[in-house]
């Protein structure tokens, strides 16, 4: 191991001792124990249509790390900037599923999207009118540290927006040497370069090395693509190879500028698979993101949602007699299921291969960590089936 690379590890393993390598929970008690949000990890969230793939992300990876930082912004140097590359929702149906949200957990106020954008024949009211006007401040504060851009674009059109907003904070030359890295260089005939002036493409004089040095090391940047697979093709390149593409791309990011990507996936698979169905396995596999290009093997952490009450199970998970969910304790008097499970299929630094319970608030698009199955009772069913 060379000076410069122990150096740098050294570095890391001091700003941690002094409590700055910044790490955000998640909002589930046993899960947060084992996975959270640093800097360099590369998030996969997969899932089969209708499991709430957008609205786990948006909540473990928006507003519940934005609320987690709102909240002790006076008390750390961490700084945040979340970046989402919405693919499928607009703006507008965005922030509309997170004012659901925030005037839930504000009010106790159950509405969804539909009641929100006064759809259909009904209208909103004027109390839930003042409840939608009420939140703008929140929003308007969110927005400072959140940036939306909906829309389809292709690999290289994404990364060109990664490495700009990169390079607009941080960049460096250093000396082949491994000498003290530093904006400036003297070129041939005393003239002196800012590196920001130049494109991050442009060769340098053969003595430097430009290497990535973030303007500020407190500053964690989430960039979230949702979802990958309507990321539009170039180059004629095939759905894997564009795929495997975006995944390169999303990994230089994570190497090379310290971001945090996290993508949103959807399952290939076919459940109706007689191997698959003979061995009862229809919860997520690292299987099931096949066909999405090399994100699996590319990421640090990938995580599978599953809805059993999709495919009429009646208990989850199958543990030969131990104690598991009854699924159709959580179909509340409408016929909307409450239940998701969330399986950790990778976790390169930690834990893998465990799965946790989760309630599911699909109007507001959030969720809730279960009690252990053997714990739920017949007034905790009940609490988690009727939120409204």
């Amino acid at each position: 191991m060379g000076q410069t690379y122990w150096k740098d590890f050294k570095h890391k393993v001091d700003r941690g001792r002094e409590g700055l390598n910044h790490w955000i929970p998640f909002p589930f008690d046993r899960f947060s124990k084992h996975v959270g949000i640093t800097k360099r990890m590369y998030h996969l969230i997969g899932g089969d249509p209708g499991t709430g793939k957008s609205a786990f992300t948006h909540l473990c990876y928006i507003t519940q790390p934005y609320n987690w930082w709102k909240n002790r912004k006076d008390e750390t140097d961490m700084k945040l900037r979340i970046i989402l590359r919405s693919m499928e929702r607009s703006k507008e149906y965005t922030i509309a599923k997170w004012v659901c949200w925030r005037i839930y957990f504000k009010y106790g106020v159950l509405l969804d999207v539909n009641d929100i954008l006064s759809y259909g024949d009904s209208r909103l009211g004027d109390e839930e009118y003042e409840m939608v006007c009420e939140t703008r401040d929140y929003f308007e504060q969110m927005q400072e540290h959140v940036e939306i851009i909906d829309g389809l674009d292709n690999p290289t059109g994404i990364w060109k927006h990664l490495r700009g907003w990169a390079h607009q904070n941080g960049d460096t030359f250093r000396l082949k040497d491994g000498s003290q890295p530093q904006k400036y260089i003297e070129r041939d005939g005393g003239e002196w370069i800012n590196i920001r002036s130049l494109p991050p493409d442009v060769e340098i004089d053969n003595r430097f090395e430009r290497i990535y040095v973030p303007d500020d090391e407190d500053l964690l940047t989430i960039f979230i693509i949702d979802h990958i697979g309507k990321v539009r093709r170039e180059r004629g390149y095939t759905k894997k190879e564009n795929l495997d593409k975006m995944s390169e791309y999303i990994a230089v990011a994570r190497d090379r500028f310290g971001f945090i990507p996290v993508v949103v996936s959807q399952f290939n698979r076919s459940l109706s698979d007689s191997t698959r169905r003979s061995r009862l396995s229809v919860a997520p596999e690292k299987q099931d993101f096949k066909g999405t290009g090399n994100t699996y093997e590319d990421c640090d952490v990938a995580m599978g949602l599953f809805n059993p009450h999709e495919y009429q199970m009646e208990e989850f998970p199958d543990h030969n007699g131990l104690p598991s969910y009854a699924i159709q304790n959580f179909v509340n008097q409408d016929g909307f299921n409450r239940f998701r499970s969330l399986h950790v299929l990778k976790n390169t630094y930690g834990i893998d291969n465990f799965d946790i319970g989760l309630n599911f608030i699909g109007e507001i698009g959030h969720f809730r960590e279960l009690p252990r199955p053997e714990n739920m009772t017949r007034e905790l069913y009940q609490h988690y089936t009727n939120v409204g």
